[in-house]
């Protein structure tokens, strides 16, 4: 270990201890970039980013330490918190157990220990409500509203069930409507999730469903999630209310690197139609924070997406194929307020859209966004967004706006 690198990690607590974590954590994410397995700058940045209360990273930096290191109280004590935090009370006990055998007399583990056996006694199951309007459809506005219940029912295992309810303002298109409800179950092997779903409409009991899914974590900057839905619900409602149906193939990946300075996601999905329609489409998104702080981020993006069908012009798409090309500017802000943590965001975006047979022509659009986390057991965030799109030669203004609500029950 060289001697600059140790001056780096003081430097970095130094920064911590001054209320300057996203600092100090970027600089610890330089050191584990050349010394990947050294334990105390792997401690220190876990430390640091449970003071930033940036419980996700404290995981991620907690998988990555040697199973003989996580049962260090200094290590071991945050991450059981964020455990705890993010629902997974199970998960949190077997660290614990793990720590008190290899520390039996640290009464820190053995309270956290108690306490997280009395939280399981009483396991809580968490709710989640979702409220979306969605004008794309050439004015048309639809309204989504979906509720979730979930909860870990043993050790790995999360169930829930689910409704979903998909309006139209227009009453032609009434008979598309969903009313579904579901149920599922989540599975938890090491790195991988494997989940499956079955699900009804209560309205029109032929449209069942049931759908499979797996996510891999191959290390902490990559996540990996694909799915299959015998019934999408992604569906145009205008292709619903002719009796048109699909099922759908997905696939998504997300990476940012060991300082959250570049991000990258890209998404995949196929359709095959009842009508014989087979639509194809992908969409990918990257990011550079080329300013990031404790109180503010700033980012820059770019968006590249495209679509195909087989069969055009349908009732629900008419490109055979079409392509958008997108730059933005991210700007994220941390407010000072009584809650744990409340963030405001802006999106500026500006691009072109190419459509087959139309050509090209300037798209452009503004997104806000808030974010608040009131308690452990209660958070909510709300959006709304202003684009001017083209389709079919022609200019459609889109005015959209969403809320989540997510709520740990008592």
């Amino acid at each position: 270990m060289d001697k600059a690198a140790i001056r780096t990690q003081k430097k970095a607590l130094g920064l911590a201890r001054a209320g300057d974590h996203e600092r100090a954590l970027n600089l610890l994410d330089e050191l584990l970039a050349r010394y990947p397995d050294h334990y105390p700058f792997q401690r220190d940045s876990l430390v640091i980013a449970s003071w930033k209360k940036d419980c996700q990273r404290v995981l991620d930096t907690f998988a990555s330490v040697t199973p003989k290191n996580r049962n260090k109280p200094e290590v071991l004590l945050p991450s059981a918190e964020c455990l705890r935090e993010q629902n997974r009370v199970r998960a949190a006990i077997r660290a614990l157990e793990s720590g008190q055998q290899a520390h039996p007399r640290n009464q820190k583990i053995k309270a956290a220990l108690t306490e997280a056996r009395d939280e399981l006694n009483d396991q809580r199951f968490t709710a989640e409500g979702l409220l979306y309007s969605d004008s794309s459809d050439a004015g048309n506005l639809e309204w989504r509203m979906e509720g979730k219940l979930w909860g870990e029912v043993a050790d790995h295992l999360f169930v829930y069930s689910r409704l979903l309810f998909v309006r139209a303002q227009d009453p032609a298109f009434a008979t598309g409507e969903l009313n579904r409800a579901a149920v599922g179950l989540d599975y938890d092997v090491g790195r991988f999730t494997v989940g499956a779903e079955v699900s009804g409409d209560f309205v029109a009991p032929d449209e069942q469903g049931i759908s499979g899914r797996i996510r891999y974590q191959p290390s902490d900057l990559w996540n990996l999630f694909a799915a299959y839905y015998s019934f999408s619900e992604e569906v145009p409602l205008r292709a619903m209310a002719v009796g048109v149906t699909s099922d759908q193939w997905h696939f998504d990946s997300y990476y940012h690197s060991n300082d959250y300075v570049w991000e990258w996601s890209f998404a995949a999905d196929s359709f095959d139609f009842s009508d014989t329609n087979q639509r194809r489409e992908w969409y990918s998104e990257a990011t550079y924070g080329f300013d990031l702080t404790e109180k503010y981020e700033k980012r820059v993006v770019l968006e590249l997406a495209q679509s195909s069908n087989t069969l055009a012009p349908t009732v629900y798409y008419n490109p055979l194929s079409a392509t958008s090309l997108i730059g933005g500017y991210k700007y994220l802000w941390v407010v000072d307020s009584q809650y744990q943590r409340h963030t405001n965001d802006i999106y500026l975006w500006a691009g072109l859209y190419d459509q087959q047979t139309y050509g090209s022509a300037p798209i452009y659009g503004v997104r806000y966004q808030q974010s608040y986390q009131f308690t452990d057991d209660y958070s909510l965030n709300w959006f709304v967004s202003l684009a001017s799109q083209v389709y079919d030669a022609g200019r459609e203004v889109e005015l959209d706006a969403g809320i989540r609500v997510v709520y740990v029950l008592p």
